[in-house]
């Protein structure tokens, strides 16, 4: 009867992907062993079968039992095997390859047969041999070698006469119980919890959707000698492998190519333990996941020796099934199957080479079909040393020539590795010297002659020298000639010149279209000055923020300026006919070619126009060039119709004017503007039109064969081939369309790609080659030139490189740089991603800025919108991300050709792209909205309407999420009754409570971010972000250092006479009685649980430390007997003893938390608790207090002592915020720099009354303040209905009133004190953690005016703006190290520490009390601050701690700035219980962006 067993893990993961490709060759492995001398086949097949018959793992066959795959052994059968002589065929070797190829790609039957198939050859009398085929699921690489070993032994044995023992060696079933051992054992669990801490977050390259094609091909590349001989020797000087070597040259080249620092690859492992498995023949083999970190400032030794070391610590927890680690991370649920889709895989078994005295060749097959996207393979195996490095490629991913490609970028990375080890990874390049020359040099050959000396002005005159009377420009019934319009210029610009001084730059231009217009332009020109387009529809903040940045003091108009303008200079009436009167002849040269000509204010990415200013020269050098490429007749027209603050216009007013060709001006106002193309078109007088992609949009539908149109300049945005071929079509083929790149920042264009509808067959038109005198980069993250098909950056370099952006130097020098390719010129880091095709053309990939990130994964939104626009049914396509980061989501607007259902929409994305990427809503237009400069309003788009989920009760959540959030809200608002209805804030909620709710979740399973509680404030809504949360930090005892945080660096960087002395306290009184020696058994449960209680200090390594010694020390409790005193002779006892314990720390060796009680009466008896700051804040001892009354509760109930389960450690997130400050390091965070540095550099000053000298905590006093009971409560809830705020944006508005009134200055900067946990950092979770977190930063604010509801509106949005960023300044100013921080300004800090009166129950053995015994710090020790005010709510009361210096201070000042501190308290409360209506602020409508005044007008 035959007995079945289960399939190993690495047999599971080959049949199930079989499953997937039925009937393919994809896991057919093995070989031809090629003998070079004459063979006896009968004693070769001889010798075969007596390797089949020893071995039992070829006798393996395959069944499905009740839907179970198993395998079973079956019985010996010797086999006939065939041979098949080639040596009669005209070309053996050939037809013997050809042979290879076709048995290679033949599948086996899988169900009840043989797995292997051999077979003899013969190619001629000595060169024969057989050929060993076998299926991945009894064979593997190693297996091969095994084989050919045996079968040569057998061989030679059988040729000489000698005895061979056949009886059935070791077998493969074996290692079936081995595997169950080990998947029952506590290594499987440890190696479970490493994979699954190396894979918490998943990096974006490292995922690879299933797809079903898995043709492939190989490509084999032999090294040179020489080339071989020199990485073995690096490697053996380097103390690597040359596995280790070229899995580093991999990730390099990846890193490269990819411009990805976070990488995951796959390598094959052994898998195989000890002498007996590997003589086994079998199917061991596993892939592991390599995940390894780039970081481009460390030389290339350190590189290898890091990768070295990573790979050594994955190979030691190889034996974790490869399937289980896929299962774990529950990757089929993204629809993905693989963690990885590149492999790296090294051979470097040399197989026996002789059999019976005569040489072998072992040559591996290629079977046509993978499942991995690429592989390198390695192989040593050749006599002759040289190495061999395999590609094996899908057809569908990659190109024959990208491969060749891929070939000589890897072996130029080897070779400046190993002739220069010491470079930095930064500075190696993909490319050889050959490919570098062609694209740095060859590509730029871009020099042209041109009158760069000449203003465009002098251009212009020349040409009315040659046609005076030629018409250069009309409109409506107007005409003028090149003679009367010079005249006219001439006379504005004389008049221009006597009115303004010399120090006026820009003159402002503020016009609808018409011809004084164009006179106005020439006339500022040849006045000297350069002029500002500022259109008559821009938004009023918009036309202000211009008119106040660039300062201009003299507009020329033809309407009316709007009222609301912040304009008071000196306005030109361009219709007033005195203007154009007297001399006209031209003025002279009152500049030269490097000054300003225009300056136009275009989008910055911050939402802030800048302002682009451009010389003379670089326009002059694009006209000149422009008019070569567009005109061929001097009679083309050029209609003028977009706004003039789109430099899309300056084309078709300067290139006609240089030339002698006509601009028709067409009004650009509010009610024709949208129909001015269909005018041009139906009055068919223009020949060459300048337009973007979405004008184009609105040709490609009418009929324009008989247009006088000849010429399209398409600019602006990215021109797709579907839409420029449409558009050719409605021409019938008789209409040039150029594709003109170029951003305002180089002069309107920079490259240019002329429209072929026969060879532009790819998603986009290119953009072409660069323009004359312009040179155009592709670039990497260093600098670095990449790859022909490869992305990377677009740089921009040449004459048309303009000045830089007004007042915003800090801005220009980031993105104008100097090029380091061409000495002494600069080149514009455009933000476009870019790469060259192989004809030398290059092609926009998009905007760098359109790559989003939705869930964690990165997306090029171009990319969805490419692929919906191949569908037949879509017309035009737009794609958007919202929401804040938490909670994106795509939107795609469509225009459809036919009727399309949203289903159908879906499933057709679905087939082309993983599900991150299809969006979740689409919404259908009619046509796609446009801005006034002719690109798509994306304003104008309809927001899509998240859906709201109705409350049909708790059964809408099957697994009980909305129970246990309300179980935990309930828990820590100490309130019944919540719903799904109630608002967080109103219940009491602050970002501490949303701590301990997401703290109460996790004990119950789930995940509950405390930024989605704080962002979604509604329970219903907050529940929708709630996850299952399956616990994977680590329970064990923590141990070793921990890296420095921010908070710690600032502890030591104050130089305390003794550090020793800096601590946080609490009293409690006890409600039950409880012995003193359970309560220290109580103590060391809490000790041994909270890992950072055990924290001590390494002054040597300058590095805190898990000092578990601290385990093995008993916790003792002394108790004080003061019932005998008087009361206040007890306080004076408390605060003696209480202080003498307080002092007796020794942040190097001593457990740093202590606790003693006080009998003060037989029915009052209280617990001092005191810890060192540096393992202590607010936070920590809501969670010990916790703790503490749930052990006592489960030790007077007997109960087992079990706390919940430890979130990430105190040294996980000291681990993350330097790996954090590492990303910092790297890449562009200018604008958060930028903004805390300004607010450091701030001037405010908080006068005190004098100054006697240095301050310290001798010299210190406290004063209380305190709210009563009911105003309290209602600073907790209803006062915070008005403006939807929190606890905390109402008393900082009213402590910003006080310190406005106390200093007489509204422009405030105050440092808060936060706790420090945020979720920012998402690999961790420390809702339970104890430790110190708290963050530091300072917070700037401007009040206006006196009105509360704009000062509480301010200070809400300016705290939303900075509170989640607070962290970063840490970051940036104690682990970056950022200079320009660290100024250190003592004045005043805030501290709101949360309601202390809901975390202990009711019924637990503790009060919590108000009062503090004893001193917290050294008296010798200095005052961090000179003010310092820590706001709590205890017992249900507001209650106020200001500590200050009296040596700069008197007590009536803080007194009084206390009670003007409760007075605005109150006003403030005051104030909004007065409001009957809600306001809201732009950050209550975080999904989509608005301002003020849009709310206004939405809400009245």
């Amino acid at each position: 009867m035959l007995q079945y067993y289960p399939l190993t893990h690495p047999q599971k993961r080959v049949w199930y992907t079989e499953k997937i490709y039925p009937c393919t060759s994809l896991y057919n492995i093995g070989g031809s062993v090629r003998i070079k001398g004459p063979v006896d086949f009968d004693i070769l097949s001889k010798a075969i079968n007596i390797f089949i018959k020893t071995n039992q793992g070829l006798l393996l066959k395959f069944t499905e039992q009740n839907g179970e795959i198993q395998q079973y052994l079956s019985d010996y059968i010797p086999i006939k095997h065939e041979v098949i002589d080639f040596s009669q065929n005209p070309e053996p070797v050939v037809a013997f390859e050809e042979w290879i190829d076709r048995e290679a790609k033949v599948p086996f039957n899988l169900e009840d047969e043989f797995l292997f198939y051999f077979a003899l050859f013969k190619i001629d009398q000595n060169d024969n041999g057989y050929l060993a085929k076998y299926h991945h699921l009894i064979c593997d690489g190693w297996s091969f070698n095994i084989m050919t070993e045996q079968i040569c032994e057998n061989y030679t044995k059988l040729a000489q006469g000698g005895f061979i023992d056949d009886t059935p060696q070791k077998s493969y079933l074996a290692y079936l119980e081995r595997e169950r051992e080990y998947l029952s054992s506590s290594r499987f669990l440890i190696d479970k919890q490493f994979w699954q801490e190396q894979f918490k977050t998943i990096p974006e390259l490292s995922l690879t959707k299933g797809l079903d094609s898995i043709a492939s091909k190989r490509k084999t590349f032999t090294l040179e000698t020489q080339l071989s001989m020199q990485i073995k020797q690096f490697v053996t000087v380097n103390k690597c492998s040359l596995n280790t070597f070229f899995i580093t040259v991999f990730l390099l080249y990846l890193y490269k190519s990819t411009f990805l620092e976070d990488l995951v690859i796959g390598t094959p492992v052994f898998n195989r333990s000890g002498k007996k498995e590997k003589d086994i023949f079998g199917m061991f083999t596993s892939s592991m996941p390599f995940r390894f970190k780039i970081n481009d400032r460390d030389g290339v030794g350190k590189l290898i020796a890091d990768v070295n070391e990573k790979l050594k610590k994955y190979y030691f927890h190889q034996k974790y099934p490869y399937d289980n680690i896929v299962e774990d991370l529950e990757l089929s649920k993204r629809g993905y199957n693989n963690l990885f889709n590149l492999c790296v895989n090294y051979y470097n078994i040399k197989p026996n080479l002789l059999l019976n005295e005569m040489p072998i060749e072992n040559a591996e097959f290629h079977n046509g079909c993978q499942v991995y996207s690429l592989e390198l393979v390695i192989k040593d195996w050749l006599e002759s040393g040289c190495l061999i490095l395999d590609l094996c490629y899908k057809e569908k991913d990659y190109s024959p020539e990208q491969i060749d490609a891929m070939y000589v970028h890897i072996i130029s990375l080897v070779k400046q590795i190993i002739n220069n080890p010491d470079r930095n990874v930064g500075e190696l390049c993909l490319l050889d010297e050959q490919e570098r020359e062609r694209l740095l040099n060859q590509y730029n050959g871009t020099a042209a002659e041109y009158p760069r000396d000449k203003m465009i002005y002098e251009l212009f005159e020349e040409q009315v020298v040659r046609t005076p009377d030629k018409i250069a420009v009309s409109f409506k019934e107007k005409e003028i000639t090149y003679r009367e319009l010079n005249n006219k210029a001439n006379q504005l610009a004389k008049y221009l010149s006597s009115r303004l001084g010399g120090e006026e730059s820009f003159i402002g231009l503020f016009t609808t279209h018409s011809i004084e217009t164009i006179i106005g332009i020439l006339g500022i020109l040849k006045a000297g000055k350069a002029y500002l387009p500022i259109d008559p529809y821009y938004p009023p903040e918009r036309m202000n923020f211009i008119l106040e940045d660039s300062g201009i003091k003299t507009i020329l108009a033809n309407i009316e300026i709007p009222k609301n303008a912040h304009f008071t200079g000196k306005l030109v009436n361009l219709d007033e006919q005195s203007l154009y009167s007297g001399d006209v002849s031209n003025l002279g040269m009152l500049n030269n070619s490097d000054s300003l000509v225009y300056l136009i204010y275009t989008s910055g990415s911050t939402g802030v126009p800048k302002g682009t200013a451009i010389k003379h020269r670089g326009l002059v050098n694009y006209i000149w060039w422009a008019r070569k490429m567009y005109i061929d007749n001097d009679d083309d027209i050029f209609p003028l119709y977009s706004s003039l603050s789109f430099d899309l216009t300056v084309t078709s007013i300067f290139t006609p004017l240089i030339s002698g060709n006509k601009i028709m001006v067409y009004s650009n106002n509010e009610e024709e503007h949208e129909y001015a193309l269909y005018r041009i078109m139906k009055e068919n007088k223009a020949t060459i039109i300048k337009l973007t992609p979405s004008h184009l949009t609105l040709l490609k539908d009418l009929d324009n064969r008989n247009s006088s149109v000849k010429r399209l300049i398409v600019g602006g945005e990215d021109l797709r081939t579907a839409l420029a071929k449409e558009v050719y079509d409605s021409f019938g083929g008789d209409i040039e369309i150029f594709n003109e790149y170029g951003p305002t920042e180089t002069v309107v264009g920079c490259m240019l790609h002329k429209y072929d509808p026969e060879a532009d067959l790819r998603v986009s038109v290119p953009i072409g080659v660069p323009a004359a005198n312009v040179q155009v980069y592709i670039l990497d993250r260093n600098l670095n030139p990449v790859p022909i098909n490869t992305i990377g950056e677009m740089y921009v370099a040449g004459d048309g490189v303009v000045r830089g952006y007004l007042h915003r130097p800090q801005l220009t020098r980031e993105r104008f740089i100097n090029n380091p390719f061409r000495y002494g010129s600069r080149m514009y880091k455009t933000g476009d991603l870019a790469r060259f095709l192989d004809n030398g053309t290059i092609e926009f990939v998009g905007r760098a800025d359109r790559l989003v990130k939705v869930h964690g994964y990165r997306i090029e939104l171009g990319e969805i919108e490419n692929i919906l626009l191949c569908h037949p049914a879509v017309k035009n396509a737009i794609v958007l991300d919202f929401g804040e980061q938490t909670d994106k989501y795509l939107c795609a607007y469509i225009v459809p050709r036919d009727e399309i259902a949203i289903d159908e929409l879906n499933n057709y994305l679905q087939k082309y792209l993983p599900s991150y990427m299809v969006p979740l809503h689409f919404l259908f237009l009619d046509e796609v909205p446009f801005t006034i400069n002719g690109k798509v309003n994306t304003e104008a788009l309809p927001r899509p309407e998240r859906e709201v989920v109705e409350d049909h009760g708790l059964e809408v959540y099957g697994n009980g999420k909305k129970e246990a959030l309300i179980d935990s809200m309930c828990q820590v608002l100490s309130q019944k009754g919540i719903s799904t209805r109630h608002d967080f804030y109103r219940l009491g909620g602050d970002s501490i409570k949303a701590i301990q709710v997401a703290a109460r979740l996790h004990e119950k399973g789930f995940k509950l971010k405390v930024q989605d509680i704080l962002a979604n404030p509604v329970i219903e809504v907050m529940a929708q972000y709630i996850e299952p949360f399956q616990i994977l930090n680590e329970q064990g005892i923590c141990e070793g250092d921990i890296e420095p945080g921010p908070i710690v660096f600032w502890f030591f960087a104050q130089e305390f006479t003794n550090p020793n002395y800096y601590n946080q306290s609490i009293v409690l009184e006890f409600s039950q009685n409880i012995s003193t020696e359970k309560l220290a058994v109580i103590f060391r449960e809490l000790i041994k649980h909270h890992d950072a209680l055990r924290i001590n200090y390494n002054r040597q390594k300058g590095k805190l430390f898990y000092n578990n010694k601290h385990l093995t020390r008993s916790f003792t409790i002394p108790e004080y007997d003061l019932s005998t005193s008087s009361p206040a002779a007890q306080i004076a006892k408390m605060n003696f003893l209480a202080e003498r314990i307080q002092s007796g720390f020794d942040i190097e060796t001593s457990l740093l938390l202590r606790a003693c009680i006080f009998n003060l009466d037989q029915n009052k008896k209280l617990l001092m608790l005191t810890a060192h700051h540096l393992v202590v804040d607010g936070v920590s001892w809501r969670i010990i207090l916790n703790d503490l009354n749930e052990v006592a509760r489960q030790f007077d109930t007997g109960q087992d002592i079990q706390l919940p389960a430890k979130t990430s450690s105190y040294q996980k997130w000291a681990e993350t915020l330097k790996a954090e400050a590492l990303k910092y390091v790297r890449k562009d965070i200018h604008d958060e720099k930028k903004y805390w540095q300004s607010v450091v550099n701030k001037e405010f000053i908080f006068q005190y009354d004098f100054d006697l000298g240095p301050d310290f905590i001798a010299d210190s006093e406290t004063i209380m303040i305190q709210l009563e009971e009911e105003a309290t409560a209602l600073l907790l809830s209803k006062a915070n209905t008005p403006y939807n705020t929190t606890t905390y944006d109402l008393l900082i508005t009213s402590l910003m009133r006080t310190i406005k009134k106390h200093t007489k200055n509204g422009s405030i900067v105050v440092e808060l004190e936060s706790h420090g946990r945020h979720d920012s950092l998402t690999e961790v979770d420390i809702s339970r953690t104890v430790g110190w977190f708290t963050c530091l930063y300072p917070f700037y604010i401007e009040l206006k005016g006196e009105e509360i509801s704009c000062h509480i509106k301010e200070v809400k949005e300016q705290l939303k703006k900075v509170t989640n960023e607070a962290i970063t300044f840490g970051i940036l100013k104690y682990l970056v190290k950022d200079n320009d921080l660290a100024t250190e300004k003592r004045g005043l800090r805030f501290n709101y520490l949360g309601d202390f009166t809901r975390h202990l129950s009711d019924d637990g053995p503790f009060v919590l009390l108000t009062e503090q015994v004893g001193k917290n710090y050294d008296r010798k020790n200095s005052l961090t601050c000179l003010l310092d005010i820590n706001c709590f709510i205890s017992g249900g009361k507001l209650t106020g701690m200001l500590t200050y210096s009296k040596r700069k201070f008197k007590s009536e000042t803080i007194e009084s700035f206390a009670a003007s501190f409760v007075s605005h308290i109150r006003e403030v409360l005051g104030h909004c219980l007065k409001q009957d209506k809600i306001e809201f602020t732009p950050s209550d409508f975080d999904m989509v962006s608005i301002s003020p005044a849009e709310l206004k007008n939405l809400f009245g």
